[in-house]
């Protein structure tokens, strides 16, 4: 059996936050008593130079959303879960590339949970133990079935993608017309 952490983090884009991300973030709760939900902010473009692969991670089309109205879309699903003691959360601007930054918005000793999945960004784990953090791999089957690239492309073509998301996720998109947003950064009319 694990036991809990004194102070535990998940992170990701979040782009949109969907029920997979809801998933992490629960398994991230149920394993810390204080837990840090890290919202991966774009980094400077010298950070991502010459890494092949990543680049395409911050082009418009992949990050239509800011970092506050990720934080909406985050506060707004967490406060609507029955499970969560939004007390015990943290949400904060998690800037992945650039180590320097973290002991601006993490504590010293925390440890990060990490998915066990491919989707997780190549080097990842050695940059967190690079900047002093310690890791657990956890087993998040959930985050597999849906995708942030999933979870936009039906938003763009108006396919079942409420289902995909907390509820609090798809009134918030409404409301800040991000539909049409997306529509407008692929080219494509509503």
């Amino acid at each position: 059996m694990i036991t809990r952490v004194r102070q535990g983090l998940v992170f990701g884009r979040f782009q949109p936050f969907h029920k997979g991300h809801l998933s992490y973030v629960r398994i991230g709760y149920g394993l810390s008593e204080e837990l840090y939900v890290g919202i991966v902010t774009p980094p400077h473009k010298y950070l991502v130079e010459g890494e092949d692969g990543i680049e395409y991670r911050w082009s418009p089309e992949e990050n239509p959303f800011t970092y506050n109205e990720r934080h909406q879309m985050i506060k707004r699903s967490l406060q609507q879960a029955e499970d969560i003691n939004m007390k015990r959360v943290n949400l904060v601007p998690f800037p992945l590339r650039d180590i320097r930054l973290w002991r601006y918005y993490l504590p010293g000793d925390i440890v990060a949970f990490i998915r066990d999945s491919p989707a997780f960004e190549v080097g990842g784990v050695d940059r967190l133990r690079e900047g002093g953090v310690k890791t657990m791999v956890i087993d998040d089957s959930l985050e597999e079935v849906i995708r942030g690239k999933h979870v936009r492309e039906a938003i763009i073509n108006d396919n079942g993608w409420e289902d995909m998301v907390p509820r609090g996720v798809a009134d918030y998109i409404r409301e800040i017309n991000g539909v049409d947003r997306l529509r407008k950064l692929v080219g494509k009319k509503a």
